[in-house]
């Protein structure tokens, strides 16, 4: 759902889109990797926490645990105030 939003760089869209995603069970890990990612480029510090604190419970899973360290490692990097937009 929230790869919908990407295209029109629409922040309060994709924020809403991962609350009503976040409430799904099962959670789509992709739809969150889509709202993380957006998150970052558009350094949205509050939206990235958000989602990197559901995807915690997918940390176990070998399958996605790669992506969720990349996306937290962005994340960190966003928070310690490097401009990582030449990186992406």
């Amino acid at each position: 759902m929230s790869t919908l939003t990407l295209p029109f760089r629409d922040i309060k869209l994709n924020e809403s889109y991962f609350m009503f995603s976040a409430g799904l069970r099962p959670v789509p890990i992709y739809g969150l990797f889509a709202a993380c990612a957006f998150g970052i480029l558009n350094k949205e510090l509050m939206l990235t926490k958000l989602v990197l604190k559901e995807l915690e419970t997918f940390g176990h899973d070998e399958e996605h645990i790669h992506h969720i360290a990349f996306f937290n490692s962005y994340y960190q990097i966003l928070q310690v105030g490097i401009c990582c937009t030449s990186i992406l």
